[in-house]
């Protein structure tokens, strides 16, 4: 995995700098030989704060506790929703 900034947009074409030096003989062992695709992740820097994650945690059990589902069900429901 590599990492790096983003220092251009223009139309379909995007130039990135990297965090280190790229060596094309690894990248080519990484695909197989073919042609090297990328995928791009724009992090946005938004994180949930363990205090968050410990009131959702608790919200949910309390919605088991009165719904009659397990935690992880009502978890899964409220993904989908």
């Amino acid at each position: 995995m590599m990492f790096g900034q983003l220092t251009r947009v223009t139309g379909k074409q995007v130039t990135l700098n990297v965090d280190e030096d790229i060596d094309i003989s690894r990248l080519r062992r990484w695909s197989d030989g073919k042609q090297p695709t990328v995928e791009l992740i724009i992090d946005d820097g938004r994180r949930i704060t363990p205090d968050q994650r410990k009131k959702i945690f608790a919200m949910l059990g309390d919605m088991s506790d009165y719904l009659g589902y397990s935690p992880r069900e009502i978890e899964e429901i409220m993904k989908t929703k």
